[in-house]
């Protein structure tokens, strides 16, 4: 026995050794988990390894009844107003990130350029105090325009914005995060002719705006309303200025094109935004004045605005809206357009909110009174579901 014992002594240590030897650095390692979820208002996202990699499909849908009357005749029906479906997601551990939107309902398209894409940027994040976005998206001008129309108040911006904003385009915007948790800015260079669109000339759209949050960041300053009712008091304000050169449309980059009317314009806005326990006040400034003509007898549509929106959560899940705003053309050596008149809006309205803007039901009644001309009704009611 002793000797069978010594026999195979050495096989057995080879074999305790070759147990406890680790894996050769040689051998494949496992692929990264990937993570998939699926929750309401934050649809399909998948995550792969420790971020290095997601991405996230999401939809909206904005139904809606509607009437009008421009104070000689009036309609009524129905709409899906918005139907969108959204691309989002980072690579390298959130080092760059991408953003496709689709607009697939038909007031989601202009009829000029029946493109369904409305968003198609590509960002890289350097750093806090440096970020780079190209690609197709919102010039980052004004606050109600950049503020997603899934996070708005009413169903519709108001129409001092429809008027003076600057719309989506296609460009490069180096931003930063707040910096000391207070100051942020954007700066623009874009085609200037609006989205889906190329540059035929040389005239180019440059923007620049700063924010400051003196009470400290917050993350729902592109979110109208305070429907969490939070009692942290958060306030911030924004200053902005865009130099369209060049423009060949009706209002700067968005309206009708008219390459016989080459406009330099000057785009000015100011904005504050308030919000504590369920209270929220927006009050803002545009201005879109010509400073040129490329062409002699060009048209062109110069004009200030300014409006105020207020909102109150009464409950847990209602809140009650009301706006107010005012738009007046500008008289200069530039001529203006004759159909650019004074006009002022009110507006009120009630919003029930389940979770949130992913799903809530919206409904108002606003009257448009034109300088001249009768007063134009018209209501909405309308239900959302972002999944």
């Amino acid at each position: 026995m002793h000797t069978r014992a010594k026999m195979y002594a050495p096989v057995a240590l080879a074999l305790a050794l070759a147990a406890n030897t680790p894996a050769s650095s040689d051998a494949p390692s496992a692929p990264p988990a990937t993570t998939v979820s699926l929750a309401p208002g934050q649809g399909l996202k998948a995550v792969l390894g420790d971020d290095a990699f997601t991405f996230q499909v999401r939809g909206r849908i904005q139904a809606r009844a509607e009437a009008e009357n421009d104070g000689e005749a009036g309609s009524v029906g129905f709409a899906v107003r918005r139907l969108r479906l959204v691309l989002v997601g980072d690579m390298l551990q959130k080092q760059f990130s991408y953003y496709v939107q689709l607009g697939l309902a038909p007031r989601d398209v202009e009829s000029e350029t029946p493109n369904v894409t409305r968003d198609a940027w590509v960002a890289w994040n350097a750093t806090p105090a440096f970020r780079l976005r190209i690609g197709q998206m919102k010039v980052p001008f004004d606050r109600q325009r950049v503020t997603s129309s899934s996070a708005l108040q009413f169903p519709e911006r108001s129409g001092v914005v429809n008027e003076l904003t600057l719309d989506r385009d296609l460009g490069v915007v180096a931003f930063s995060t707040p910096l000391f948790d207070q100051l942020s800015y954007q700066l623009g260079l874009f085609g200037g002719d609006g989205r889906s669109r190329l540059n035929e000339d040389d005239g180019l759209l440059a923007t620049a705006r700063v924010q400051w949050t003196p009470l400290g960041r917050f993350d729902d300053d592109h979110v109208e309303g305070d429907v969490k009712r939070d009692e942290r008091a958060r306030l911030a304000t924004a200053v902005a200025v865009g130099f369209n050169k060049a423009s060949p449309r009706a209002r700067s980059t968005i309206g009708a094109l008219r390459f016989d009317d080459r406009v330099d314009y000057l785009h000015c806005t100011a904005d504050v935004l308030f919000k504590r326990s369920g209270l929220s006040v927006l009050v803002q400034g545009l201005s879109r004045v010509a400073t040129a003509t490329q062409l002699e007898g060009a048209r062109a549509r110069s004009a200030v605005g300014a409006f105020a929106q207020v909102g109150l959560m009464v409950s847990e899940q209602s809140e009650l809206v009301g706006r107010f705003g005012h738009v007046e053309p500008v008289a200069l050596a530039v001529a203006n357009e004759s159909d650019l008149v004074r006009t002022e809006e009110v507006r009120v309205g009630v919003n029930h909110y389940w979770l949130g803007h992913d799903l809530k039901l919206s409904s108002d009644l606003g009257a448009k009174m034109p300088d001249g001309g009768p007063v134009e009704f018209d209501a909405h009611v309308m239900t959302q579901v972002f999944f």
